[in-house]
């Protein structure tokens, strides 16, 4: 008995240890920077990660004229691959992640944070009113760019006389992940996407075009302010802010240069002077789910 009782003892001291390292764990705030960007540094690092240039809307590529699949490859997918590729109502299965709305949600999320912190970013050689101007105009070219995907992929297409009770994807706009919003409207998902936009492009510090294909500068705003507009048939300003782009970054890819081996190769988008802001979308499940099936993909 005396030994059951120590045992008893030490199993308890040891789940209280377990308890406490979970709480600490799961803890939101970390006392770390790298978990809990607080600084503009942190913020910098944020917006240095390839994964805002790393995206999953293959689906979407399924379901446009991009990609041909052959009558055994379809008679063979019994997949959401298939699903979407036929326009079915029902896409996902219960048990299946959607990594279109699960991915682009998390990226909002980044932004976020760096919209909601940065003005109360601890002072450092670093928070200058460049910095930080900058910092913030390409979050919100960032989320702006997520929404548009989003208003588009899980709402219906614009029209003006139902825009205002069509609904689209509920609008996070803070680091809140513990939120359950309602889906907004197609208008109001629109007019933030819009807003983003025109106060990503009201920065004098914010060069025409930015360092990489990952830091957009104002040509992609207003390259992203364009197609807004005329996914919203407002001709007159898709026009406007067409015009915008190229009166700031017009520099076209020579395809009669050396570089350009042959026709079928592909451009890379870090050195292509057409790219104002890159992101590449890739599902190697799918293209071995196609191979196993034996067949060929027409793209």
């Amino acid at each position: 008995m005396k030994y059951l009782h120590i045992s008893l003892c030490l199993l308890l001291i040891c789940s209280l240890f377990t308890i406490t390292g979970c709480k600490k764990f799961l803890a939101i705030d970390s006392p770390t920077s790298s978990v809990n960007p607080v600084a503009i540094k942190d913020f910098q690092e944020m917006l240095n990660s390839d994964s805002l240039g790393r995206v999953q809307y293959f689906l979407l590529d399924a379901m446009s004229d991009d990609i041909q699949l052959t009558d055994v490859q379809t008679s063979s997918l019994t997949t959401y691959y298939r699903r979407a590729y036929f326009y079915e109502n029902a896409i996902w299965n219960a048990t299946d992640v959607d990594r279109i709305y699960n991915g682009t949600y998390a990226r909002i999320f980044q932004m976020n944070i760096i919209l909601d912190r940065i003005n109360s970013a601890a002072p450092d050689p670093l928070n200058t009113p460049q910095n930080k101007s900058n910092i913030i105009s390409q979050a919100l070219i960032h989320r702006a760019y997520f929404y548009l995907q989003l208003v588009n992929a899980y709402g219906k297409a614009y029209d003006a006389t139902t825009s205002s009770s069509d609904l689209a994807v509920p609008l996070v706009l803070v680091p809140d992940a513990t939120a359950l919003l309602p889906r907004a409207t197609i208008e109001q998902v629109y007019a933030q996407i819009i807003k983003d936009l025109k106060m990503a492009v009201d920065n004098p510090y914010l060069a025409s075009k930015g360092s990489d294909i990952i830091h957009p500068g104002k040509a992609a705003a207003f390259a992203l302010l364009a197609r807004a507009y005329l996914y919203k048939g407002d001709y007159a300003n898709a026009e406007i802010y067409a015009d915008s782009t190229l009166s700031r970054v017009k520099t076209l890819t020579n395809y009669t240069s050396a570089n350009y081996l042959a026709p079928t190769q592909f451009q890379d988008l870090t050195n292509n002077p057409e790219t104002l802001m890159g992101k590449l979308t890739s599902d190697e499940a799918f293209f071995c789910f196609i191979k196993r099936h034996s067949g060929s993909i027409q793209d």
